[in-house]
């Protein structure tokens, strides 16, 4: 049995719990219940390709022509941490490279 519950509001919640009430339990075959959060679906990660390929055709970092792969690379690399973004993008694109 595979099951997913996409929690987005009180009736789910409640939905969710009785699920796992209703399961029974065995100590030799145990249910595994997994929590996540939410990923793009196939759409959100073709689009997020898309358009680092739109980047790649049309923009230059320093004067150089990047790969998407590198785009995709610069765009986590500013995401917030304890690092300074500069320190990670220049760590990253040499990575990249």
């Amino acid at each position: 049995m595979k099951q997913t519950l996409m929690l987005r509001d009180e009736r789910i919640r409640q939905n969710a719990i009785n699920i796992i009430n209703s399961l029974l339990t065995d100590k030799d075959r145990p249910v595994t219940i997994r929590i996540s959060d939410y990923k793009r679906n196939l759409d959100q990660n073709a689009k997020f390709h898309a358009l680092l390929g739109d980047i790649a055709r049309q923009a230059e970092w320093c004067g150089k022509k990047l790969k998407p792969e590198q785009w995709k690379v610069c765009s986590l690399a500013v995401t917030p941490s304890p690092q300074s973004s500069r320190q990670r993008l220049f760590r990253a694109l040499r990575e990249s490279s």
